[in-house]
């Protein structure tokens, strides 16, 4: 092959690899959108999560509030470089039979986590590898009427 084109097979393997790049997750992928865990997966072992949905809503760049199955939660959050903080500020003191749960949960939340958004912006991927947290969490799907 000669050099010429050598440079333009070059090229072209970069601008191919370039567009295949994953872009960072930005505020306005989860802003203003109901996140419901599907599946926490701790350590290797998938917890159940109870009767009632665990949600996450992220109501600006800095606020999130939702439901840890039984209560409601509060608090502050960072995004940055793809990862996210979440600094739970306050619940609800409600009992549930599934506490155990919860607690778990709340504890889980406070650790640093690597964030992705797949399926078209409808799945989140909590994850933080040290600890050997996985989070999957999903957008509702939207019935169309006819």
């Amino acid at each position: 092959m000669k050099t010429g084109n050598k440079i333009i097979a070059t090229l072209l393997l970069v601008m191919l690899v370039g567009c295949g790049a994953k872009k960072s997750v930005s505020p306005e992928d989860i802003i203003d959108k109901e996140w419901t865990l599907k599946s926490c997966n701790v350590a290797g072992t998938v917890m159940e999560t109870g009767q009632q949905p665990v949600v996450l809503f992220f109501n600006d760049s800095t606020n999130v509030g939702g439901s840890a199955g039984c209560n409601r939660i509060i608090g502050n959050y960072e995004l940055k470089n793809d990862s996210l903080t979440i600094n739970i500020i306050g619940t609800t003191r409600m009992a549930c039979p599934d506490m155990e749960f919860e607690a778990k949960y709340l504890d889980i939340m406070q650790n640093p986590m690597a964030v992705k958004i797949e399926e078209n912006g409808s799945r989140m991927i909590l994850e933080n590898s040290e600890e050997g947290i996985d989070l999957i969490y999903e957008l509702p799907v939207v019935q169309e009427t006819k």
